[in-house]
């Protein structure tokens, strides 16, 4: 079986312009993953109900009438399904922790409404400062779309990393190693 390449990065990229101090970024942090293991932890808590049970140990003393995720009659907010309220729906891009963009959309368009037009546009100020650097773009499942996908593909020096949604197929062909991960040890 052959092993898949693996993608070396310089210990070190320096960026300097000129009357500004020299910004240095490494990769020095060791290696990353982007859920940390927390699917195997969230189907533990499912079969477990750990969670459930541990929330049963408070109570809440608020009245339902008066929460909401926003308050007043504010424009553009919606009812959203998946937070079960009334909510706005806000885009944001980091780098680190640094704020690239920020914008605050309404919640009843698509997770991923503007997301490429903000990426294009970000990305476009990054090049403008820095012609050679490598990015990495990550985003969550929302963002898995074909025309974010196309878009990264084509852009020189430019890597994406997306999760994707559970599905039936997803589910198929980790069972397997789900089964395994959740049996004693019998060595």
């Amino acid at each position: 079986m052959n092993r898949p390449a693996t993608r070396s990065f310089p210990k070190q990229f320096r960026f300097e312009q000129p009357k500004s101090p020299p910004v240095v970024v490494n990769f020095n942090g060791g290696l990353v993953t982007s859920d940390a293991g927390l699917n195997l932890i969230a189907e533990i808590d499912r079969k477990l109900q750990i969670t459930s049970q541990f929330a049963q140990c408070f109570q809440d003393y608020r009245r339902p009438n008066r929460i909401d995720l926003v308050h007043g009659n504010q424009e553009q907010v919606f009812f959203n399904t998946y937070y079960a309220g009334y909510c706005y729906a806000p885009l944001y891009i980091f780098c680190g922790k640094h704020l690239l963009a920020a914008k605050l959309r309404p919640s009843n368009v698509d997770p991923a409404f503007g997301a490429l037009s903000e990426l294009e546009r970000v990305i476009k100020q990054i090049r403008q400062k820095w012609k050679n650097v490598e990015i990495l773009v990550r985003g969550d499942s929302a963002y898995s779309r074909d025309d974010i996908m196309t878009w990264c593909e084509s852009q020189p020096g430019l890597d994406y990393v997306f999760g994707l949604a559970q599905n039936s197929r997803l589910i198929q062909m980790t069972a397997t190693t789900q089964s395994r991960a959740f049996l004693p040890n019998t060595a």
